[in-house]
């Protein structure tokens, strides 16, 4: 189990329970109930029809996770009638079953895993380009405002050398006459 885990926080029962499932390598229906405290509806689903309840079962698309081993139903327990479940068959204690994670849940979860990191690095990248193109945009003006200042210091340069070389040519004049 990694200790920098950080569960899933979305409302999907699949994403929880898959999440659970990912970082416990086995586990009872019980188990996911009180650790991802789950209401009576999310648990009869969870039961129902996420869960593989044995290998001659048909599987589904839906399950995630499929019984690992099988613990008999006691005497005193075909006799509880506050399980919350009704399964069909009552041999079995499929709430005190041990379970794991169906491969086919690894790969969707890994699957949902790299689309939320790719949103968020996509997120990142806009905001990066956005950053590089408002920097583009200040270098152009600033680039545009240097070009425009160079312009105009040349022009007044000339008009100034121009000015001297005026003053030159007709004090020249004035002393050879």
């Amino acid at each position: 189990m990694n200790p920098n885990h950080k569960p899933a926080n979305s409302n999907s029962l699949i994403l929880r329970v898959t999440d659970f499932g990912f970082y416990h390598k086995k586990f009872t229906l019980i188990e996911i109930r009180d650790h991802l405290q789950l209401n009576s509806d999310e648990y009869k689903f969870l039961a129902r029809h996420l869960t593989l309840k044995s290998r001659t079962e048909q599987a589904s698309p839906n399950h995630i996770i499929g019984a690992l081993t099988f613990k008999v139903r006691d005497s005193e327990s075909k006799k509880d009638q506050n399980r919350g479940i009704d399964f069909v068959d009552d041999l079995y204690d499929y709430e005190r079953t041990t379970y794991m994670l169906l491969s086919s849940a690894y790969f969707s979860y890994i699957d949902h895993i790299e689309v939320v990191e790719a949103r968020e690095n996509a997120r990142l990248a806009r905001r990066s380009s956005n950053w590089a193109i408002g920097i583009s945009l200040v270098a152009m003006v600033v680039s545009l405002a240097l070009g425009l200042w160079q312009v105009y210091l040349t022009k007044e340069a000339n008009h100034l050398t121009r000015e001297a070389i005026e003053q030159n040519v007709s004090g020249t004049k004035a002393q050879v006459h």
